[in-house]
């Protein structure tokens, strides 16, 4: 029984053709976008269609626009008395920007949810017609509670369920049998550093990790070196290298790997081709080692980090089709993230956005991000140079949100700089230089899940 008047389904034709059009234009759009709409939002089938298509074509790394999509649709196909290609480059020609692609989508998003919402009330109301007289009325109400729910978590901006503090506990218990399993090997992504690994465990899902040091103490090794071992064992990585260049982060990869052979070559060495015959060939040998490395480098400057999250999105959905995960993001460096205008001139509250959405994307995507972070000239000033949480730059925003904060210092860094007028000084000066020659220091400043390791230092 039809219990309510005819009503004009919720829908927006134009809008639908405004976001196809800008995604087909710049597929970029699309990385913006996929998480807050899928194919069935669309009230017009053939938009669906054409999103499904567009969304396969761009997660297989392939170009979408109106000539390789129309090979996907019927040949034939008729629209409002238009062919595929004359369509197809209406939608173009009607396309928003990739600015306004989110505010689009979301309006496609809210209309399909009211469509679900109305297509649940109605069912809820044909039913409670029609239902026979002993039909309890709860369970037609409780029908209806389940189906609004779901609309409700459909439309949440978090994929981290509620959970209650009993399956919390299994899920704890869970995680301990299998630590005692483990025979001492760790629970986390390897850091590819034995000592790092032993004290954090590895890294974490779900957790913000910060890098952080004063230019020089290696910050960019350590973590370009942590993701180059990450991947060979197996671990998807995603580096975003917001200041160099792929090739110079090759050459870094390649002399990291040579390290404990017996043919080191500085990446430098590489970089100017100053190597021997049997050194180039080891070159040439490693890097068809790491040639199938699950490594991926964005090398794109001035990215935002809605521009960050959206190609992780992207990344992750194409592992995902290949059956696959992406495991950890590596952001090199938190300074260089362009931030949005919501802010503009106060550095803090920017960095304080930053942080707080990298955090969120870690927990939505389950996912490990790190986060390489420069340390204010504070430390400088000081006699004891290494580093403390209070040297953190720009806003205490990132004590708060990181998970585990690892300071990087290289005593011989300042050694190296300084000259002591005493002779007596200067020898002591030399002496320590000799002792911390190519040392680093890993200082875990704060691990949110680990026991407070404030201050400990190994090489």
């Amino acid at each position: 029984m039809n219990a309510t008047p005819h009503l004009m389904t919720p829908h927006n034709i134009e809008a639908e053709q405004c976001l196809l059009g800008a995604i087909l234009i710049n597929n970029e759009a699309y990385g913006l976008v996929f998480r807050l709409i899928k194919p069935e939002d669309f009230f017009e089938p053939i938009h669906q269609k054409i999103h499904t298509v567009t969304g396969d074509l761009i997660t297989a790394g392939k170009l979408a626009t109106p000539v390789t999509l129309r090979n996907y649709l019927p040949p034939n196909l008729d629209i409002a008395g238009m062919s595929c290609d004359c369509y197809l480059a209406k939608l173009c020609a009607e396309a928003t920007t990739i600015i306004n692609a989110v505010d689009y989508a979301r309006v496609i998003s809210n209309l399909s949810a009211r469509r679900a919402l109305i297509s649940a009330a109605e069912k809820s109301i044909s039913v409670a017609f029609d239902a026979a007289p002993d039909v309890d009325p709860a369970s037609i109400a409780s029908d209806l509670i389940d189906e609004c729910d779901a609309i409700v978590s459909t439309r949440s901006t978090s994929n981290t369920p509620r959970i209650s503090v009993g399956r919390a506990a299994g899920e704890a218990l869970d995680r301990m049998t299998s630590v005692m399993q483990r025979k001492g090997e760790i629970g986390g992504i390897t850091w590819g550093l034995r000592d790092v690994d032993h004290k954090t465990d590895g890294l974490q899902r779900g957790e913000l990790i910060i890098l952080a040091g004063r230019p020089g103490m290696g910050k960019t090794g350590v973590g370009l070196s942590s993701a180059l071992k990450m991947s060979l064992k197996g671990h998807s990585v995603l580096y975003f290298s917001l200041e160099m260049m792929g090739a110079a982060l090759a050459n870094r990869c390649l002399s990291d790997l040579l390290f404990h052979t017996n043919n080191q070559v500085s990446y430098w060495d590489i970089a100017r081709g100053n190597l021997t015959d049997k050194q180039a060939e080891a070159v040439f040998e490693t890097a068809h080692d790491i040639r199938d490395a699950p490594l991926e480098i964005e090398q794109q400057a001035g990215l935002g980090v809605s521009q960050i999250a959206a190609r992780t999105r992207k990344r992750k959905a194409m592992l995902e089709r290949q059956g696959k995960t992406l495991d950890v993001i590596i952001v090199d460096h938190l300074g260089l993230v362009q931030p949005s205008n919501r802010y503009a001139g106060s550095r803090t509250h920017e960095i304080e956005e930053t942080t707080g959405a990298l955090k969120a994307l870690a927990k939505e995507l389950n996912i490990a991000v790190v986060v390489l972070c420069q340390l204010n000239r504070a430390v400088e000033g000081r006699d004891d140079k290494r580093p403390t949480m209070a040297d953190l730059r720009d806003s205490g925003a990132i004590e708060q949100d990181a998970d585990l904060i690892i300071f990087l210092f290289r005593e011989e860094y300042y050694l190296t700089r300084i000259s002591l007028k005493s002779a007596v000084d200067e020898d002591l000066r030399v002496a320590r230089l000799a002792e911390v020659r190519n040392h680093l220091d890993l200082i875990i400043g704060k691990a949110r899940n680990g026991p407070d390791r404030a201050g400990l230092r190994f090489l």
